[in-house]
């Protein structure tokens, strides 16, 4: 298991984004792991999900919805993160109003 425990301090579990990425962001990793990306959350809503029908679900749920049914993951922030976004998209404007 120390391989496990060594690679979740280095990476998000959710989003598969290296810590060092936050870090030269200046983004705390660790609010990032647990706010942003809280692994029970996902897990919380996943079982939620498993819990519904079709019919139960409300217009982004039922997106969701749909998608695990067949498999495709791509709701899932995979090397995705919102602050992150925000950083490098700051990083570009500011470079290019220079």
């Amino acid at each position: 298991m120390k391989i496990l425990e060594s690679d979740s301090e280095k990476k998000c579990f959710i989003c598969n984004i290296e810590k060092y990425n936050f870090e030269k962001a200046a983004i705390d990793f660790e609010k990032h792991r647990n706010e942003d990306h809280n692994l029970w959350n996902y897990s919380d809503f996943l079982i939620l999900m498993s819990q519904k029908t079709e019919k139960d679900c409300t217009g982004i749920e039922d997106e969701i919805y749909n998608k695990i049914k067949k498999g495709d993951m791509s709701w899932l922030p995979i090397k995705r993160s919102i602050n992150l976004g925000i950083f490098y998209t700051k990083m570009i404007y500011f470079l290019h109003t220079k």
